[in-house]
């Protein structure tokens, strides 16, 4: 069992500091290339709209959602969802 032993190799050490960021930029970089995509045959207020549901849910995740368990978060979002559901 030579693996734990390789795990500290410093070869492997550097390449596993550089993956983590290298792997963040990729995806930072195709999101929006990504959503572009997906909302390609979307009309322009639709667009906006999407945009607006993930910034809020951007801001949900980063603020509120540490301060919530994951069950109240899950339940709020079922809330929120049943009500405007009902209103569309």
């Amino acid at each position: 069992m030579k693996v734990a032993e390789q795990l500290r190799h410093p070869l492997l050490q550097a390449g596993l500091k550089y993956a983590g960021p290298a792997a963040a930029l990729a995806t930072g970089l195709a999101l929006p290339v990504v959503g572009a995509w997906l909302t390609a045959d979307f009309a322009p207020s639709a667009r906006w709209a999407t945009a607006a549901v993930a910034l809020v849910t951007v801001v949900v995740t980063r603020w509120i959602a540490p301060t919530a368990g994951a069950a109240r978060l899950g339940i709020v979002a079922l809330g929120v969802t049943l009500i405007l559901g009902w209103l569309w």
